[in-house]
């Protein structure tokens, strides 16, 4: 249960800080890099109300990737 709560917490610690370096990229024109908005307005068709639903789904693709991860170590490399 500990291994699950940390991977899930790495998985959000993760996607937030990659939030953190994506949001000054696109704060200073360098480069469209807003994600959030991206992701979300995928499923509600409008930038204006895409910021919540884009934070959900990012967050919920970290923590699924982390559990990826973690998997895919294990099996490989085992209980060691």
């Amino acid at each position: 249960m500990y291994v699950l709560a940390v991977t899930i917490f790495s998985g959000i610690m993760a996607t937030l800080m990659m939030i953190g370096i994506m949001e000054p990229i696109t704060r200073s024109k360098l480069a469209n890099a807003d994600m959030l908005r991206a992701i979300g307005s995928i499923f509600t068709k409008s930038y204006e109300n895409s910021l919540t639903h884009g934070l959900i789904a990012h967050i919920a693709s970290g923590i699924f990737f982390a559990l990826f991860y973690f998997l895919m170590f294990n099996f490989v490399l085992g209980d060691k």
